[in-house]
């Protein structure tokens, strides 16, 4: 019998109900195809949030549209931990991950194969249905790869996408330093030149008045420069900055992780996947492989307020692709 996490978030994150669930994704990928973002054959890497759907599932969208998850037998998908206090990298203990939509199976080779590293840990069935982070990705995967894609979805992916039998390799990412992202992204490089395996938040605390000037710590009762950018659009400066290091990530993986970290200690931007960055930023250094004909695309970004108060709470979402 299957040991199967069942999926906890549903019925409050986002609906339970596969007819409803159904028809609200098909709603955010007719939106991102609308906008241009097609199923890109040469995608291997998807950027896409993890909060509750009505917040973040539409921006997901625009990054799965661009996934052409028929070629792929498996999805590796790095998830920062939001409950448990980690160090290290954590392995799923179930066999498969339950979906208002569907059955999705853990690959247990990839599995065993890592765990066999003694890199990583596994996690407690508790912290794994606590987490959120890979859940949320899950409806999009299933959505892709079962009988519910709707049949112009099914033309603009390949004919074999009905009932795809995708698997998923979750694996929650601790508070790692620099040199353990770059590490652990050794245990990855292998599979960024597999050609069967796809891979795939923000609390304000950081002002500055413009991009090109010097930025500081902004207290609850500290007061904005009226004469500079809004919190809000100081906000989406550094976000965007963070997607311009990222974007050279091809080009240079060492040195945008280099980039990247330094990046993040002078802005304290938390980025919640910092570190699932940082060990793609690793994989994709030690794949040790020509990416000239590669880019990254950035598809989508939203806020989830417009902050205007150093009071106001601020998350923002992004989705992109990486092709290979």
């Amino acid at each position: 019998m299957q040991n199967i996490r069942e999926p906890t978030h549903a019925g409050a994150w986002y609906t339970d109900n596969s007819i409803k669930l159904n028809k609200q994704l098909q709603h955010w990928f007719d939106d991102a195809i609308s906008d241009g973002i097609h199923n890109n054959s040469r995608s291997k890497v998807i950027i896409a949030p993890h909060a509750g759907l009505s917040f973040s599932g539409r921006t997901a969208a625009y990054a799965y549209s661009a996934a052409n998850i028929s070629q792929y037998k498996r999805i590796i998908i790095l998830g920062p931990s939001h409950h448990v206090y980690l160090k290290s990298c954590a392995l799923s203990p179930f066999d498969a991950y339950d979906t208002p939509l569907g059955t999705l199976s853990i690959d247990k080779e990839i599995n065993d194969e890592l765990s066999s590293t003694k890199a990583f840990k596994r996690m407690s069935k508790v912290t794994d249905e606590d987490e959120h982070s890979f859940e949320m990705h899950t409806p999009f995967i299933k959505k892709l790869a079962n009988e519910f894609v709707k049949s112009f979805l099914l033309n603009i992916f390949t004919n074999n996408i009905n009932r795809h039998d995708i698997k998923i390799v979750p694996i929650l990412v601790g508070n790692i330093s620099h040199e353990r992202e770059v590490e652990y992204g050794k245990y990855f490089a292998k599979y960024i030149n597999d050609p069967e395996t796809l891979g795939s938040r923000f609390r304000y605390t950081y002002y500055r008045p413009s991009r090109n000037e010097p930025g500081g710590r902004l207290g609850k009762f500290d007061d904005v420069d009226e004469t500079g950018d809004s919190i809000h659009e100081s906000i989406s400066g550094l976000d965007h900055e963070a997607w311009d290091i990222l974007s050279e990530a091809l080009k240079d993986p060492k040195q945008t992780h280099e980039s990247f970290t330094k990046y993040l200690s002078e802005t304290g931007n938390t980025i919640c996947g910092r570190h699932a960055f940082g060990i793609l930023l690793g994989a994709l250094h030690h794949a040790n492989r020509d990416y000239t004909s590669g880019s990254v695309k950035w598809t989508h970004y939203t806020q989830s307020s417009k902050a205007l108060l150093p009071t106001d709470s601020s998350v923002s979402y992004s989705a992109g692709y990486m092709t290979m």
